[in-house]
């Protein structure tokens, strides 16, 4: 709620979404459990969601960071399906 007294907030929710998921992503990550990478699939969602908003409010480096954020995307992606894959052949 105070976030969004902040001057020049525009999005204080997304952003602090963005903060909890990453520190709860990293703990899982240390834990090494699988559902860090389902954290950090739906923290890229939205951060890409929060530099998209900032795009279209005028902001000049919005697309590149969409860009950095999104490969960031797909390697969280690509990461989870890894690890489910290797679970499995360690299983078999």
């Amino acid at each position: 709620m105070w976030l969004s007294f902040i001057p020049g907030q525009n999005s204080p929710y997304i952003d602090a979404t963005t903060t909890v998921l990453s520190v709860m992503a990293t703990f899982l990550m240390v834990r090494r459990f699988k559902e860090q990478w389902l954290v950090y699939i739906v923290l890229n969602l939205f951060t890409v969601l929060l530099w998209a908003i900032r795009l279209l409010e005028g902001s000049s480096e919005g697309m590149l960071m969409i860009v950095m954020w999104s490969a960031y995307l797909v390697n969280a992606v690509y990461g989870y399906y890894n690890w489910n894959k290797g679970a499995k052949e360690v299983a078999a």
